[in-house]
């Protein structure tokens, strides 16, 4: 009887075991391996047992399955296509954004045509060659580091005006002469011949036109707010100083027509000062020595001139002449018109010296002024 129950026992356990293999098999592929076959109910805990399937997998093939995972989390990777593409378009607004400010930056750019007028210029030399680049602020001929009178002025001239000191070095008078007409002064321009060091009373700077050809000027100034002092202008076929066109010029403390001894005659060709026919502007003439020259003195044929004390002799036309009919007579008792509306001039009768500590001088004369 129990070897009975042991055939069927056996029988039981066969069968059981088919079963299970039938299970598995329709489990599927993936779970061919009998691992929960030591029972016959685990079967369903090996269903939910499903997440060792994972496990099985790398074991059928640990190379394949890890690779698709992976491969997927690249995918979602590429959001940060979206996120580079707002990052760069944030970025690309505000460059152009950049960029217009730097069209408004460049608006300056016509700056530099109105170029700042160079505040201070020192002539150092006195030889007369040109300034090698006008406009650059430098004033600075071939030679480096050498400023000369006609290279400042075209300096001044092409960068708006300023002010044109002296320091040549030596003691003593420096002459200057030019080897043509030098440049017109077209720019507001302060000439200030008293910087020369040494110089008290006197100039010490001396503008020679011995050399500078027919008909040459020693400084013809075309342009208002030009101030000229501390200068000995002389030897030029021309004259001294041409004041023309809407010329403005202050004229103080120079010697015309002389040199820098105060004696030494050297006359100018023409008119010691002129304001020229087609001048329309207002000068300043005050306190220069004016004489030996082959005009008058002052002569203003056009525009106005406000003419203070000079010392004004020795020359070979009148000491001041307004207006292009030389020598007025005297026509007292009525008013005119005309250039300083024909003012008369004193008429002397006597000068009588009297007494010797002191001596008295004595003039008498008449002014008949309307």
């Amino acid at each position: 009887m129990s070897r009975s129950v042991g055939i069927w026992s056996l029988a039981l356990v066969l069968m059981a075991g088919f079963l299970a293999l039938i299970v598995i098999l329709g489990v599927g592929s993936e779970q061919a391996r009998p691992v929960s076959a030591s029972t016959n109910k685990p079967t369903p805990t090996g269903t939910a047992t499903a997440t060792p399937t994972p496990t099985v997998t790398p074991t059928l093939c640990p190379g394949c399955t890890p690779t698709p995972t992976r491969t997927p989390s690249p995918t979602p990777t590429a959001s940060p296509t979206a996120t580079a593409t707002p990052t760069p378009c944030l970025i690309c607004t505000p460059t152009p954004t950049a960029t217009a400010t730097r069209t408004a930056t460049a608006s300056p750019t016509p700056g530099p045509t109105g170029t700042p007028p160079p505040s201070s210029i020192t002539v150092n030399s006195a030889d007369d060659q040109p300034d090698a680049v006008p406009g650059d602020a430098v004033c600075q001929t071939a030679t480096p580091g050498e400023c000369t009178l006609r290279a400042a002025i075209q300096e001044t001239n092409a960068g708006g005006g300023g002010t044109i000191n002296f320091n040549i070095g030596g003691g003593g008078a420096h002459v200057i002469t030019p080897l043509t007409p030098l440049p017109d002064v077209a720019q507001p321009t302060n000439i200030n011949g008293q910087s020369q060091p040494g110089t008290v009373f006197v100039p010490n700077i001396e503008l020679s036109g011995i050399n500078a050809g027919p008909g040459a000027d020693g400084l013809r100034i075309i342009s208002s707010g030009v101030n000229v002092q501390y200068l000995a202008v002389n030897g030029f076929a021309g004259d001294g100083f041409e004041v023309g066109g809407a010329g403005e010029a202050s004229i103080v403390a120079n010697f015309i027509g002389l040199a820098t001894d105060e004696q030494s005659a050297a006359g100018n060709g023409g008119h010691g000062i002129h304001h020229a026919s087609n001048s329309t502007g207002s000068s300043f003439i005050h306190a220069n020595r004016i004489a030996f020259n082959g005009g008058d003195g002052i002569y203003v044929s056009s525009g106005f001139a406000n003419i203070n004390p000079q010392t004004i002799y020795l020359n070979d036309g009148l000491g001041i002449d307004l207006g292009p009919d030389g020598v007025t007579p005297n026509d007292p008792l009525d008013a005119d018109s005309g250039p300083n509306n024909l003012q008369n001039f004193p008429v002397l009768t006597s000068a009588v010296i009297s007494g010797s500590s002191p001596a008295v001088l004595t003039v008498d004369g008449t002014l008949h002024s309307s």
